[in-house]
């Protein structure tokens, strides 16, 4: 064995530590950006920890984001029923995780479609299109993570 194949594995697992230390850190910023932004007025955002002279009305952007996909539901209903409904399927559950950056880019969507008789697949790829080309509001956080789960279901 050369020295150069002993140095390759190092190199891998540094990697990989790297790469579990930002996925930590990316599912903390999640959960800690998720919690965080409630709210935060301009005049908050302007003072960075001083107290400002005069606080304007609190927004809640996270309400606004959930909004945006919650606007969707109709679009996303039509993706059950193009792939599932309308080829036997009685019941689709679409849940879906939707990561957004501070300029209210999608980063990043995680969805799970749960559906009889008929493969997911196409649902996902319907849901997931759908999604990424969403445009949020802009956010003051460096991520927000936002859930919304739909079922459809034949009459």
């Amino acid at each position: 064995m050369s020295s150069a194949d002993r140095a390759a594995p190092a190199r891998g697992s540094s990697r990989g530590r790297r790469l579990w230390r930002l996925v930590g850190i990316g599912a903390s910023l999640a959960l800690l950006c998720a919690s965080a932004t409630v709210g935060v007025s301009s005049s908050e955002a302007a003072g960075k920890g001083k107290k400002a002279a005069k606080k304007g009305p609190k927004s809640n952007v996270g309400e606004v984001a959930s909004k945006v996909l919650l606007d969707k539901g109709d679009q996303v209903g039509d993706c059950a029923d193009k792939y599932a409904l309308h080829k036997g399927a009685s019941r689709v559950s679409i849940d879906t995780k939707v990561t957004i950056d501070s300029k209210g880019t999608v980063v990043n969507v995680v969805t799970t479609v749960v559906v009889d008789k008929v493969a997911a697949a196409p649902i996902k790829e319907c849901v997931d299109a759908l999604i990424k080309a969403l445009k949020f509001p802009a956010i003051p956080a460096p991520l927000t993570t936002i859930e919304r789960n739909w079922t459809v279901a034949s009459n």
